[in-house]
């Protein structure tokens, strides 16, 4: 086997990671675009990236945490509840076409982007002022759970516009929490794409290094940023990506 084959994920896990770290998403999106790019099924491109997604992961929250107010008790309620609906989502995103896999994921982040862009671009501060209670924790962790079952990465992808417009904590915040959110669902969804036959560990092992050398530079990075170009660019990267995959599905 060539050295090719292992720099190439190297080298795309290290983009990944330095992404995911910046906008708190893991860098699974990029590792799901580029793999699906290289001819992957949409399955394949999500469980592979999910060994990407661990360590990325817990060094993105260990980061953020340190640099942030991130309210631990309820990113662990949004954890928590998000267990559950994770399974469901991974058992349906496995059952259905590749075709239509991708273009869902498609649709739901081009939703999220246009979130995010109105809500960087609106003048009112925030749409709600709710407290970080335990039960609208449990509800956004229940939906995030889903997405991340769903499409490898939409927990954070989700939880993040939701918890600055409606909670009104700030772009760094959410996206710590939005990776507390991401850490046991994430396992969750390996485990159920692995069984299903959806994870190439070899590739999956490389991206994961390459990740995890970078992740805390992203995070270094997006705290330097003002909060508006970080929503700015968290919505044109979730663009970005979600036209990329339309493209490659055709």
């Amino acid at each position: 086997m060539s050295l090719l084959h292992y720099l190439i994920p190297l080298a795309v896990g290290a983009g990944a990671g330095l992404m995911g770290g910046v906008f708190g998403v893991s860098g699974g999106t990029i590792a799901i675009s580029v793999l699906s790019l290289l001819g992957t099924t949409q399955q394949l491109a999500q469980g592979t990236s999910m060994v990407m997604q661990l360590p990325n992961l817990l060094l993105g929250a260990w980061q953020y945490t340190r640099r942030s107010k991130v309210d631990v008790r309820a990113a662990l309620t949004l954890s928590a509840a998000a267990l559950p609906f994770t399974y469901i989502g991974a058992h349906t995103a496995t059952h259905l076409p590749s075709r239509d896999l991708r273009v869902g994921f498609c649709v739901f982040f081009f939703c999220i982007g246009s979130f995010t862009l109105w809500n960087a671009l609106r003048t009112k501060k925030q749409l709600a002022s709710l407290p970080l209670t335990w039960y609208y924790m449990a509800g956004l962790g229940a939906l995030g759970g889903f997405a991340t079952g769903m499409f490898g990465i939409g927990g954070p992808a989700l939880a993040i516009p939701t918890l600055v417009a409606f909670f009104g904590v700030t772009q760094t915040v959410a996206q710590g929490m939005a990776l507390y959110l991401s850490g046991p669902a994430t396992i969750l969804s390996l485990i159920a794409y692995a069984r299903a036959g959806y994870v190439d560990w070899g590739d999956g092992i490389m991206l994961a290094i390459g990740g995890a050398l970078l992740v805390a530079n992203g995070v270094a990075l997006a705290h330097r940023l003002s909060e508006r170009t970080l929503r700015l660019a968290f919505a044109g990267f979730i663009y970005m990506m979600a036209t990329l995959l339309l493209v490659i599905g055709r």
